[in-house]
């Protein structure tokens, strides 16, 4: 068989045989039609207070976040928190539960809580955050704890002023992180 693209011979391959009846066409695929990926580097959760993904793409429609092992050294539940130039630390809506107890046990107010029970949690989840829609980003997901047979699951929402473009992870004022590791996939 031989191919042919827009009239240019390629490559025989014996026993196939040429299908002439196919139209000679081109096609264009829309932005809508790809979807786009971007991958960013794992992050050490092994100190400070914070662990932050800026230069988040304008294009990201879904991001998914995964922890492995991540505690602090304090008392304070972490909390992602959003942002568009600067991080929006208020206006959160949502709660954060214990499978354990069926008891809300934090309000998102200030940021979506992955909980914790105190300085000896270390959690390992994922989170998923989709754009809804006007800078809208609803969250949902879960963390299991390694000091506790619970499991802490958040749901909620909050509206940015702009297009999103940085996600940080935030232990607090005072408290530190001092284990694990956090990830982001982007998706568009």
């Amino acid at each position: 068989m031989t191919v042919q693209i827009n009239g240019t011979t390629g490559v025989t391959t014996p026993g196939l045989t040429t299908d002439t009846s196919v139209a000679n066409t081109s096609s264009t695929l829309t932005g809508e039609s790809l979807t786009r990926i971007k991958t960013y580097t794992a992050q050490n959760s092994t100190s400070g207070t914070q662990v932050e993904f800026l230069s988040i793409p304008s294009w990201a429609k879904k991001i998914t976040i995964s922890l492995i092992a991540v505690s602090t050294n304090g008392t304070f539940n972490p909390v992602f928190q959003l942002g568009s130039t600067t991080y929006i630390t208020s206006g959160y809506a949502g709660s954060q539960s214990l499978i354990t107890t069926g008891v809300a046990v934090a309000n998102l107010s200030s940021g979506f809580s992955i909980g914790g029970a105190g300085a000896a949690s270390s959690r390992g989840g994922v989170y998923t955050l989709t754009l809804n829609s006007a800078n809208f980003w609803v969250i949902s997901g879960s963390s299991g704890f390694s000091d506790s047979a619970a499991t802490a699951i958040i749901a909620g929402y909050v509206q940015l002023s702009g297009t999103l473009d940085r996600l940080r992870l935030y232990a607090g004022g005072t408290d530190t992180f001092d284990n694990g590791i956090v990830n982001i996939l982007v998706e568009g």
